[in-house]
């Protein structure tokens, strides 16, 4: 019942003239502000009264080459695709571009340039230049630039669009849930009116210049925290299409997949040379591909990590890969290509549609699923070793040649020259190389099968398919079998306790204590051991360590659904503690926290940290001084304690499996984990939402540029008369009701602080309703803006605020929040993901997932009174929370 369209254009902001920076994605604004058919907002009105959401559903983007606007509709009434494709063709030759809507838009645009403000973009504008070569690339950012944005003339905008939105430059995409012949007709008949203009401007290919030295691109910056050095190894794009150039891509991947492994173990090793590390190969522009390597290090670690870098590529131009290496990414290359092939019957419509959008835009083939499986299948045991040894030769070369290095501006004065860089780039690997060792595994998981498990009790819930089992040692296991995918079976486990049972001085070794782990490794197996033994496998489990519960999450392919069990009792019984790994980590963590530099947004989620949880004791945030509490010893004890007991764990499987298979596995591998029968529960902290009014503005950042996080929070009201606490039933019927006041406000800000005041690039408003440790309630307000502007949208949203607690809701908002959870709901519950998160839920309150099932009935229950009630019960103005971001030079005027 759904159908994915797309208008893609291809035309971005190359294409501007000099006097038009930033208009081609100024177009695609006017896009949804004013159509031939739909005045002003009555495009976005239309299509959000039939369950679709701005954002989600009704979208666009625009890069340097190209322009797609978005369409996600139902297909299940004729007027919501007609009206759909009604807006694509106004979309490609019906935009109003009104005076009015422009110099309005002016301000969304403007302030979506200003969200972008800060390090990175500072960092841009130094690198860019250099990157590109001072190509049409480095000029042509599609944001644009302020100035232009605030002057250019409207005449200016209608001429991009007159020049470049015609026929030859477009495609129309539609995939989905439809007739084929009638979707085609729709489109000649839509479409085929349009022409191209009589003097229609040539569509210019620009390229980037290239250069026989290395180019350096270094920038400094007060907000950076890390240091960073990046190496891109330009070169002309290949030709595409062919079955020798499919057969080389799947060459380059397997040699990228093992030189990426390569560098995670690296970085694992004690001392390591860099903190994290990566490299990757693709197109850059449509003119060019680029080779990229480049690693992340410790203060004063530059040159080292480069070094790094570059002797792990040379060791495999020397020695190439091991032959088990090469073996096991070839399995994992295959059964992830299997994977999609299988699942080929349930691929979503967005996969199809994008790459429907490469083959227009970028020319790429596109054969089909069964056509490149068979390909996989012929190509990949032919591929030789040798072949993928010689990929890295083939990329790196000393021309076109660029090194960005990126730090904070307190590592100026010690960052290494450019002449230092190019002696390492040159000097790296020089030598015989020490030959890697790989590491082979050729043992079980388990040495001894678990036995004696069984199923003492059986419940069963038809209203949603749902089976109960009670196990022998008090587990419960709770079961939903689906055909929503053919390759999934997902999974998780909860149990109430969490870090909450740790004391205080023990309480940071709780929250680390899965990290501590996982990284450790289980029985008597390393995670890189653990991972090389799943390379043909589609299998994964991982504790889960939160505030009140601890658990597992999962997912496997029934075929290796084994395993999962495996897995799953391997790391509930076997954790193992590493003091090397320990150590190791604590050194990366305090060299990611060596320089003391913080984003402004940094700055403001501290400082909402601090205010909302009342600076809390068990809240802090990771610093140097809190890292020294790390201690492996307490994170083993409080892991093993936690996984001592299955008598209290509920384990959830959702996905592509029978009762009949997953039984023995069950009572083999969950029948048998450890009990002890203790009761308990997760302890009750004592964090609490602070009371009263409080209205804080924080100073950070260079640029001038604001945000604001208003909050409500409480008690929500106690149980219905007669009820002892609060039911599921009743639960999800508040819940509804403040999704309702969310939404709608939500929709409310946007035309107010957007449309109208050209104010803000976008208003975000969520909410909340908790049961645990105790119950309450919030809801946030979030939003971007000029500094200057900032009270004043803060007064409007007051107003807005005051009107909805006043005036209540119409029921055209109402039957908007039906339609638009009634297409969520269509789609969710064809989603393995939505149900397990459903059922966890379930059993994290009274344990009936029959209520599931009850979803649309309390949304369809809503009524504007409710709504009203609800705004009136959780907007709450007397226990309120602002704060705001406000640049540095604004305290210095104030």
């Amino acid at each position: 019942g759904r159908a994915d369209l797309r208008l893609a254009v291809k035309v971005g902001s190359l294409l501007e003239d000099d006097d038009q920076l930033g208009i081609a994605h100024f177009v695609e604004h006017m896009a949804f502000n004013g159509t031939a058919r739909y005045e002003k907002q009555a495009l976005i009105e239309a299509l959000e009264s039939f369950g679709m959401r701005f954002g989600a559903h009704i979208n666009a983007y625009t890069s340097f080459d190209e322009t797609v606007y978005m369409l996600t509709i139902p297909t299940d009434e004729e007027i919501i695709v007609d009206i759909a494709f009604e807006v694509l063709e106004d979309w490609a030759g019906g935009v109003a571009f009104e005076g009015e809507e422009i110099d309005k838009e002016r301000g969304v645009v403007i302030e979506e340039w200003r969200l972008r403000l800060g390090a990175g973009t500072r960092v841009n504008e130094v690198q860019f230049p250099i990157l590109f070569g001072g190509s049409q690339y480095a000029k042509r950012l599609p944001i644009g630039t302020e100035e232009s944005l605030q002057t250019f003339t409207h005449d200016v905008v209608r001429r991009f669009y007159g020049d470049w939105y015609r026929p030859d430059l477009m495609a129309v995409i539609a995939v989905g849930d439809f007739d084929k012949n009638e979707t085609e007709q729709r489109i000649i008949d839509g479409f085929g009116g349009l022409s191209n203009p009589a003097d229609e401007r040539p569509r210019i290919t620009y390229d980037i210049p290239e250069h026989d030295e290395t180019l350096f691109g270094v920038a400094t910056d007060p907000e950076m925290q890390v240091e960073q050095v990046q190496v891109f190894h330009k070169m002309p794009i290949r030709p595409q299409g062919t079955h020798g150039s499919y057969r080389q891509t799947i060459i380059e991947n397997l040699y990228g997949a093992m030189l990426n492994r390569r560098l995670r173990e690296l970085a694992q090793q004690p001392d390591a040379p860099f903190l994290g590390a990566g490299a990757s190969q693709g197109i850059f522009v449509p003119t060019r591909e680029v080779y990229m390597i480049g690693a992340a290090v410790a203060p004063g670690g530059l040159e080292r990590g480069l070094e790094a870098l570059f002797a792990e590529s040379a060791r495999i131009a020397q020695q190439g890969f091991a032959q088990t290496e090469f073996d096991r990414e070839k399995s994992t290359q295959l059964r992830s290509f299997e994977r999609l092939y299988t699942e080929k019957a349930t691929q979503a419509s967005e996969g199809f549609v994008e790459e429907f959008q490469r083959a227009f835009l970028e020319n790429e083939s596109v054969p089909g699923i069964d056509y490149e499986w068979e390909l996989y299948q012929r190509f990949m045991p032919e591929i030789t070793l040798d072949e993928v040894n010689a990929v890295g030769g083939s990329w790196v070369s000393g021309d076109n040649r660029v090194v960005l290095v990126t730090a904070p501006e307190s590592s100026a004065d010690s960052l290494p020259s450019e002449e230092d860089l190019l002696a390492v780039l040159d000097g790296a690997g020089a030598g015989r190389m020490e030959r890697y060792v790989d590491t082979v595994v050729d043992r079980p998981l388990l040495r001894v099968i678990p036995s004696g498990g069984s199923i003492a009790e059986t419940t069963e819930y038809p209203e949603v398919g749902v089976t109960e089992w009670k196990l022998g040692n008090g587990a419960t296991v709770v079961l939903k079998p689906t055909d929503f995918r053919q390759d999934q079976i997902l999974l998780r486990a909860v149990s109430p306790g969490g870090t909450s049972l740790a004391s205080d001085p023990d309480h940071i070794a709780a929250l680390t204590a899965v990290n501590m782990i996982s990284a450790s490794g289980y029985g008597g197996f390393s995670p890189r051991q653990i991972t090389n033994m799943m390379s043909d496998k589609v299998v994964d489990v991982a504790p889960r360590m939160e505030a009140y519960w601890e658990g597992f999450t999962g997912g496997a392919s029934p075929r290796d659904l084994q395993t999962m069990f495996e897995l799953l009792y391997l790391k509930f019984n076997f954790p193992r503690s590493d003091p090397v790994t320990f150590k190791l980590i604590t050194d990366q963590m305090r060299a990611q926290f060596a320089n003391d530099a913080k984003t402004p947004e940094a700055v403001l989620q501290e400082e909402t940290r601090k205010t909302m949880t009342q600076d809390h004791f068990r809240r802090r945030s990771l610093t140097l001084e809190i890292i020294e509490e790390m201690d492996m010893n307490k994170s083993f004890d409080f892991y093993t304690d936690r996984y001592a007991d299955a008598s209290d764990f509920t384990f959830v499987f959702v996905g592509n499996f029978d009762l009949e298979t997953i039984e023995p596995l069950v009572r083999t591998y969950i029948g048998t984990l450890p009990t002890i029968d203790r009761e308990e529960s997760w302890a009750d902290e004592g964090v609490r939402y602070p009371t009263g009014v409080i209205e804080k503005t924080v100073y950070a950042g260079l640029e001038p540029k604001s945000l604001t996080n208003i909050w409500f929070t409480g008690v929500p009201p106690g149980p219905a008369e007669g009820g002892d606490e609060v039911s599921d039933a009743e639960q999800n019927a508040r819940a509804r009701a403040m999704g309702a006041v969310t939404s709608i406000l939500e929709v409310r800000l946007r035309n107010v602080l957007r449309e109208d005041l050209g104010g803000t690039y976008g208003v975000r408003v969520s909410g909340q309703i908790s049961r645990i440790p105790n119950p309450e309630y919030s809801v946030s307000i979030s939003f971007g803006s000029d500094p200057e502007r900032a009270d004043e949208l803060i007064d409007f949203v007051y107003a807005e605020l005051e009107k909805l607690k006043e005036s209540g809701v119409t029921e055209q908002e109402i039957a908007n929040v039906k339609a638009q959870a009634r297409r969520s709901y269509e789609t969710n519950i064809r989603e393995n993901g939505y149900w397990l998160n459903r059922l966890v839920r379930a059993y994290q309150g009274d344990g009936d997932p029959s209520s599931i099932d009850d979803y649309m009935e309390t949304v369809e229950a809503l009524t504007p009174e409710a709504v009203h009630e609800a705004a009136n019960t959780y907007i709450d103005f007397s226990n309120m929370v602002r704060i705001t971001l406000m640049p540095e030079g604004a305290q210095r005027t104030r």
